[in-house]
């Protein structure tokens, strides 16, 4: 997929994020299904603090020509010949802490429209370097400054199902307190 072209599916998978935020009550945002899960503020949080780090070593890709000949893992070679993280769950190092929830929800939807303001902006960098730099994912080995840009769009679209787990959920929950109110009007 050319740049220009992952520039306008990235603005189109973080539009499906700000869109989805105007469902949501703070409280919403910051009930978590069961200990493990996650909230779904939790996981606006974590999409917006990785990507920013995304974007860091995207800035230092397309100043640099350092571990140019460097790889990423085979597995995840076959992650973007499919554009897309494998349909499992992922799970990362047990020493990675669990994201706070949001301060608020308008503090989501702020960071939100920052980051795509600089995904664009980052994008045209990426389309002006000559520069074939890579720097190291923590788990993956080495990602140019293209593939950092593509992998951080494949995140969002990766954590919409997690998102889908946490909505049904939700209107569980939602469902749940209509009916209390109904039975107890009566």
């Amino acid at each position: 997929m050319d740049i220009k072209t992952l520039i306008i599916k990235f603005n189109e998978t973080i539009d499906v994020w700000i869109g989805e935020l105007s469902h949501y009550d703070y409280h919403q945002l910051c009930l978590r299904p069961n200990a493990d899960s996650w909230s779904l503020g939790q996981v606006y949080v974590h999409l917006i603090n990785d990507t920013k780090y995304y974007f860091q070593q995207i800035e230092e890709c397309v100043g640099s020509n350092q571990n140019e000949f460097q790889e990423m893992t085979d597995f995840t070679k076959d992650w973007f010949e499919n554009n897309s993280f494998p349909n499992t769950k992922m799970v990362g190092s047990p020493d990675n802490e669990m994201p706070p929830n949001p301060y608020s929800k308008e503090q989501v939807f702020n960071d939100l429209n920052k980051l795509k303001f600089a995904l664009n902006e980052i994008g045209i960098k990426i389309l002006r370097t000559t520069n074939k730099g890579k720097t190291k994912h923590p788990a993956f080995q080495y990602f140019n400054s293209a593939e950092w840009f593509r992998y951080a769009e494949m995140h969002f679209r990766h954590h919409l199902k997690q998102k889908e787990q946490i909505d049904n959920f939700l209107n569980m929950i939602s469902k749940s307190v209509d009916e209390y109110i109904k039975t107890s009007k009566k």
